[in-house]
């Protein structure tokens, strides 16, 4: 409940990190052979 009734902006970096998490979510329910949390890693 404290999320819910937190009326308080996010900050763009909260933003983002909101927006890449959801977005790896969907992605890893649509395609689960392909590691998203892996593409961020540099080789």
């Amino acid at each position: 409940m404290e999320v819910f009734n937190d009326s308080t902006a996010l900050t763009e970096e909260e933003l983002y990190d909101l927006r890449d998490r959801w977005a790896t979510c969907f992605l890893q329910l649509y395609n689960p052979e392909v590691d998203y949390d892996d593409a961020d890693e540099k080789d």
